[in-house]
């Protein structure tokens, strides 16, 4: 039977990686969308700064718990 290989490190190095990995997404995929959409529509700067900062943190979020998932 098959197991896979479980890493060597405790849950906060984790966190880390998961962390990093959410606010490189959030960057480039996020704030780039965000970008786009606020060149098209035409809302004002802080509207693509929310919606940006939104794609950031929710990215970020979902990473990290994808990141400590057993």
């Amino acid at each position: 039977m098959y197991t896979s290989p479980r890493r060597v490190g405790s849950r906060w190095e984790s966190v880390g990686d998961g962390l990093a990995l959410g606010i490189a997404l959030g960057i480039g995929f996020g704030l780039v969308s965000a970008l786009i959409a606020q060149l098209y529509e035409q809302k004002g700067s802080a509207y693509w700064l929310i919606k940006g900062v939104n794609a950031v943190i929710a990215l970020s979020l979902v990473s990290v718990i994808v990141s400590v998932w057993d």
